[in-house]
């Protein structure tokens, strides 16, 4: 079984979905056998949306299981070098970015959370303070450099 690597806070995150999850199924279940007392289940639209709310419910619930089962928790080794775990700032042309270097199922650009096997993040591990980095990307290439890591 492949282990799934997390960290700290992106597994703590996991978890407060989970529960928060298992919340909302104890509604989404009453809500649906209010439903089913509702009669004709063929045209019962309620019905319908809720019974598919409640899969989409567990099916989340079970891959979480699934990932929870799989985890690595995994701590930043080193404030002098950018591991799994740790935050950096970076320079682009001028415009200074942070990242946190996250699993890859807690990554998300939104967050600000890259994956240590996307192309930024794996050119940024084990690299230092100082630090020139070249990433290349389909079309053209970027030069990051190190400014601080957290």
């Amino acid at each position: 079984m492949r282990k799934v690597i997390f960290t700290k806070q992106g597994f703590a995150e996991l978890i407060a979905e989970k529960n928060k999850l298992e919340e909302i199924r104890v509604t989404t279940v009453k809500d649906l056998q209010k439903a089913r007392e509702m009669g004709d289940l063929s045209e019962n639209g309620f019905y319908k949306a809720t019974k598919s709310r409640l899969g989409q419910i567990d099916h989340r619930l079970f891959e979480i299981d699934m990932l929870t089962k799989r985890a690595i928790i995994t701590e930043k080794q080193s404030s002098n070098f950018i591991s799994i775990g740790s935050e950096v700032e970076l320079e682009l042309n001028g415009q200074i970015i942070k990242y946190l270097i996250a699993g890859d199922t807690e990554a998300n650009l939104a967050k600000n959370k890259i994956s240590s096997h996307s192309p930024l993040g794996s050119a940024l591990i084990n690299k230092k303070v100082g630090d020139l980095v070249r990433v290349n990307l389909p079309r053209h290439s970027a030069i990051y450099k190190i400014l601080s890591i957290k």
